[in-house]
């Protein structure tokens, strides 16, 4: 009995793995996000006679997909860019959560006259966003990065803000009264500041270990134990949030870590295992999503459902817009533009599905849970929309709004410059082994002359590439001043932590340096 069971898990394993590879393979050709076409692949499979259901459980999602996609996300994102951006990341994150679960709420219940209960606890379900198909759009058409920073940075952080908020709802709909609010509170804070805590000391611990250890394999087993070993000691033994001890780990890790103790062999390891890791997580609950569409109950509930995608949408331009006021009072504020794409672009995925599906079917003894089957119905129909509608039409919204980057022009000058940086590599370790007596003066003199021939060509095809296209050539001087800008905002910070510049006089410098980044966001 155990081997039959064993031999279908497999086997419907395996024809997951086929069906994602058919069709991120397919996704190339018809241009679409591979994640929205596997959500369309999981939904005609699932009205189909086809027999390939799973139980997905919010287990399967919270304790195996998420910590993957989780770390791959938050290795790969720079430090210095989220520091940059962390006023509107933390903005959206936290108070956008908290804003984003009351009025969506308050709405659901003036509305459709459900109990607030249910009302809370959709509310805390759709609070956190899940862009991953925004931002394989942004990649690939080449749309301002510090929007894909927010848009990122947000839904890593939201995440675990989400999680205790839909936890602290659950809690008081389950015992029938509110509590302490003061108590709830600091449970929060509790749960959020111990979180990053923990990812912080994790990741410098690890950190440290790896320095000691010159194996490409044992290195990167330790990045997989961090990932999930993280999030199981902040859930289960600590009570803290798995999610934010994940992404603080994993950004110390991928600025830090990989920085201090890797060896570029072990930076390309780990690199391309999470990649894979990130690819086959995201393709996986794609296509699970869609397999798991109930057609008779989404009529069923099919009014309601209409009226939260409304509800759901509208919040998300009100969360969007006082984030936004917010901002202009003490930073640099959103471009109009950018907020549209930010509105358009808040998804909802599988983290809302892990966590209406943990619902449970009832409260104490006989009684069933209220108004289950409505919340679930109307999150799948509220992530199916964001997918399928929102996903689908960013790409024609970014042109719209004249956000769009990518052109012919645009990869012939990233594969030149790209090149350019490949060769001024070589010719650095050529000059670098000739100094240590590594290579024969002759021997040197010949890669010299054969580098710098091919650095002389690619320097002459960009100043021709400059010359036929004046956008390519603006686009690339603001890229230029926005990296310089950067780099002068760090001198102003070193120097006031060296004690050379107090407090005001930094703010100063930094709010003018601020204002120059926001006129050269607009321009994107």
């Amino acid at each position: 009995m155990e081997h039959g069971i064993a031999s279908t898990s497999v086997s419907t394993l395996v024809w997951l793995l086929a069906t994602v590879i058919l069709v991120a393979v397919a996704s190339k050709y018809i241009r679409i996000p591979y994640t929205i076409a596997l959500t369309i692949a999981g939904l005609l499979i699932a009205i189909s006679d086809i027999n390939l259901k799973i139980d997905l459980t919010p287990d399967i999602i919270l304790f195996i997909f998420l910590p993957a996609l989780l770390f791959e996300s938050s290795y790969n994102l720079r430090f210095a860019e989220v520091r940059d951006n962390v006023r509107p990341i933390v903005l959206l994150a936290v108070p956008g959560v908290l804003l984003t679960a009351v009025c969506v709420a308050a709405g659901l219940h003036y509305t459709t006259g459900v109990g607030w209960d249910t009302a809370f606890l959709f509310g805390a379900i759709m609070s956190a966003t899940d862009p991953v198909s925004v931002l394989a759009i942004f990649r690939k058409i080449g749309a301002p990065r510090r929007l894909s920073v927010i848009l990122e940075g947000e839904s890593l952080f939201n995440d675990g803000t989400s999680i205790v908020v839909f936890r602290i709802v659950l809690a008081v709909v389950i015992a029938h009264t509110v509590g302490n609010v003061v108590v709830t509170i600091e449970q929060f804070l509790v749960v959020v500041l111990g979180a990053v805590a923990l990812g912080l000391v994790v990741g410098f611990v690890v950190s440290a270990l790896l320095s000691r250890v010159n194996d490409y394999l044992i290195e990167t087993s330790l990045t997989l134990i961090v990932a999930y070993g993280t999030y199981l000691l902040a859930e289960e033994a600590l009570g803290v949030s798995g999610v934010i001890a994940v992404v603080v780990a994993a950004l110390v890790l991928g600025n830090y870590g990989r920085v201090a103790a890797m060896s570029p062999t072990t930076r390309l390891a780990v690199s391309s295992t999470w990649e894979f890791f990130g690819f086959l997580a995201n393709s996986l609950i794609f296509l699970l999503i869609g397999l798991e569409l109930d057609i008779e109950k989404l009529a069923q509930y099919w009014p309601a459902t209409l009226v939260a995608i409304g509800i759901v949408l509208l919040v998300r331009a009100v969360v969007v817009a006082a984030a936004s006021w917010v901002l202009y009072h003490i930073h640099r504020p959103i471009p109009a533009r950018w907020q549209a794409v930010l509105v358009w672009g808040g998804l909802r995925g599988s983290l809302a599905l892990a966590l209406a599906l943990s619902i449970p079917l009832t409260i104490g003894v006989g009684e069933l849970f209220p108004d289950r089957d409505l919340i679930l119905v109307m999150t799948f129909g509220v992530i199916l929309f964001s997918l399928l509608v929102q996903g689908l039409s960013m790409e024609p919204l970014l042109s719209k709004l004249g956000l769009i980057d990518r052109r012919d022009q645009q990869d012939e000058y990233e594969t030149l410059s790209t090149r350019k940086g490949m060769v001024a590599a070589a010719l650095n370790e050529i000059e670098r082994m000739s100094k240590v007596g590594a290579l024969t003066p002759r021997m040197a003199a010949e890669l010299k002359g054969q580098y710098t021939g091919e650095l002389n060509e690619v320097d002459e095809n960009l100043r021709d590439l400059h010359l036929r296209d004046e956008d390519l050539s603006r686009a690339h001087e603001r890229r230029v001043k926005r990296r310089l800008l950067l780099i002068v905002k760090n001198v102003v910070r070193q120097r006031n932590l060296d004690g050379a510049i107090s407090e005001e006089p930094m703010r100063k410098l930094l709010a003018e340096l601020d204002e120059e980044m926001h006129t050269l966001d607009e321009e994107d």
